[in-house]
């Protein structure tokens, strides 16, 4: 028996399929169905999971971490009293604890389940997928499959809508804290093919609501109320302060999607803040982030499949977040398609990955009857991709296909490896040059498969998921090669331009800065003069401009100054699109 499992930023949620029916994982403390996605470390090291670690936030917060999936892949700990963990190790703490709940449901812990399909974003690469399956055999799970959320979502929403094959559906997964968009096409009752590359927003979902509202009901209490909630503020008042205003910003925006006006109070030693918020005021503060949802979702159907949206035959809406009615009416308007909101949509995912599982299982009896003397082999999951995909896999596996004797295997698998590595790393490098980003990162994500340390695969990948849209990837790359050698321009170039992307203009600077320090990098003057220009410090961006016009040939100053009155009437676009053509020029000097 296998366990269906959705670990999310905020809650987490599991399923199986029990006895014919399809039975969900129950919290034992609050006894519905979702998950905390938060640890709490005990000083005897034993952690609580979920509604325990909740409860025991505001005793010791520094014990108490929650939201750690947008850092899966970095490469800085937690810490968590005494000890320092990493993002997996406390993903591995949530699929122990739901892995516990779920045995009790069979057999009264008789027997232990140890094969799970857990889903992950559609968007996630190798090296996070990589991650997530060693945090579930350290939760001790021994046969482990992954299967892309919006995949299983679409796997749960056929059993209650009639989805024919041939259907191309746009899945919009908003949650607690990611966006996740893919267009998928039914193949068959259970077989879907990816169409397009995936999009999505790892800091775009409900706690981003709610940070929003917090920093409105900040602008509105009173200023010593204000005081307690400044982050510097380490007294456990203040510490209790923040998390109930955290907390009622939750309740807040729950309310909003039943009523038009929330109020609520907060009260704290004696004080009693009282705070108002209207539908219409909530809607304009999240309009940014679906926003950005919608342009996404856009380049994903007319760019990345090259569709018209009269190809799409209906939108699936799963995620949490998709109970707020401001994203159901905008995503109507814009795009004119049939709406479906899935019943239980926080509960979708992981309804779809237990009947996958089931699937799974029946596959598994079906070979076991049909070879009954032959050794069990446990049969291939089932592909949903088409033969890219599979192309992709064989890749990835090239040292298990078409292998040599083993008297022929030292001598040539070595040889093999540089040169199959550098062939794509070359690859890589031709694809940057005209413009094909995805094709890029392909290969060069092929080059560190084969030969991890080679540091410039891993900058050169950085700029192209950058031009991609992916700024977080960008980062955790350029971070691998400055952790290798902190002695490379470009890598804080290229890290600062995935700074720019992120709105993180200070940290921008001190990039752009630490490049021109080493070698005068003239990528490190053009980053940085746009970033004063959005730290509105004009006088040293101009100097910056200058100084590129003395000493670049290739500095556009036409494409510049049309982009940057672009970025003053509130099209940033423009500019990343003028960063990353100029990057190819001199900004990341390509190697031939």
């Amino acid at each position: 028996m296998r366990l269906g499992i959705d670990f999310g930023t905020c809650f987490s949620s599991a399923a199986l399929i029990a006895d014919g029916n399809l039975v969900r994982v129950k919290d034992p403390i609050k006894h519905g169905y979702s998950f905390p996605s938060s640890v709490y470390a005990e000083p005897d090291n034993n952690f609580l999971v979920g509604y325990g670690a909740e409860f025991k936030r505001n005793i010791e917060p520094q014990r108490y971490c929650s939201e750690f999936k947008r850092n899966l892949g970095s490469d800085t700990p937690y810490q968590l009293g005494e000890r320092q963990l990493m993002p997996e190790q406390l993903v591995a703490e949530i699929l122990a604890k739901l892995r516990t709940e779920a045995d009790k449901i069979i057999n009264y812990g008789y027997e232990t389940l140890k094969n799970a399909v857990i889903t992950v974003p559609a968007t996630y690469q190798n090296f996070t997928k990589s991650l997530m399956q060693r945090a579930a055999e350290n939760a001790g799970f021994e046969d482990v499959q992954l299967l892309p959320e919006p995949v299983a979502a679409a796997i749960y929403s056929a059993k209650k809508y009639d989805i024919k094959d041939g259907e191309i559906i746009l899945v919009y997964d908003l949650g607690g804290g990611t966006f996740d968009s893919t267009l998928i096409q039914k193949l068959g009752a259970t077989a879907y093919k990816l169409l397009g590359i995936p999009v999505g927003d790892s800091h775009c979902g409900g706690i981003d609501f709610d940070r929003e509202i917090y920093i409105d009901f900040n602008k509105n209490c009173s200023e010593s109320f204000r005081e307690l909630l400044k982050p510097q503020q380490l007294t456990k008042q203040a510490y209790i302060a923040r998390s109930s205003v955290a907390e009622i910003c939750r309740d807040i925006k729950h309310q909003l999607s039943e009523n038009n006006q929330a109020e609520t109070q907060v009260i704290l030693t004696g004080q009693i803040e009282h705070y108002k918020l209207s539908r219409k005021t909530f809607n304009g503060l999240i309009a940014p982030y679906i926003n950005k949802t919608i342009q996404l979702c856009d380049k994903l159907v007319v760019t990345n499949a090259n569709l018209s949206w009269e190809k799409v035959d209906r939108i699936l809406m799963v995620g949490g977040s998709c109970h707020i009615p401001y994203i159901q009416q905008v995503l109507k308007q814009k795009f004119q398609r049939p709406i479906y909101i899935i019943d239980e949509p926080d509960l979708a995912v992981c309804l779809g990955a237990a009947i996958h599982a089931k699937k799974l299982d029946d596959e598994q009896t079906k070979y076991k009857n049909k070879t009954q003397n032959k050794s069990q082999v446990t049969p291939q999951p089932t592909k949903y991709f088409d033969n890219i995909e599979e192309k992709n896999l064989k890749l990835e596996r090239n040292e298990q296909v078409n292998k040599p004797p083993k008297n022929q295997q030292s001598t040539n698998s070595s040889n093999n490896t540089k040169e199959q590595a550098e062939a794509f790393y070359q690859e890589g490098l031709r694809s940057i040059k005209l413009g094909n980003y995805q094709a890029a990162a392909n290969s060069l994500w092929h080059t560190i498969l084969l030969n991890d340390t080679k540091t410039d695969a891993y900058l050169y990948r950085g700029f192209a998921t950058f031009c991609l849209g992916d700024a977080l990837e960008a980062i955790r790359h350029c971070e691998r090669v400055i952790k290798i050698n902190p002695n490379v321009s470009d890598t804080y170039v290229c890290r600062g331009l995935a700074y720019i992307a992120e709105s993180k203009y200070d940290q921008a600077l001190k990039d752009f800065n630490q490049a021109i320090t080493i070698d005068d990098n003239k990528g490190g003057y053009l980053g940085r003069c746009v970033t004063y220009t959005f730290l509105n410090q004009h006088k040293s961006a101009i100097s910056d401009y200058k100084h590129l016009q003395n000493v670049a040939h290739t500095f556009d100053t036409n494409g510049y100054n049309r982009a940057i009155v672009k970025t003053f009437k509130g099209d940033r676009t423009t500019i990343l699109e003028y960063l990353k053509k100029a990057s190819q020029a001199y900004l990341i000097e390509l190697k031939s």
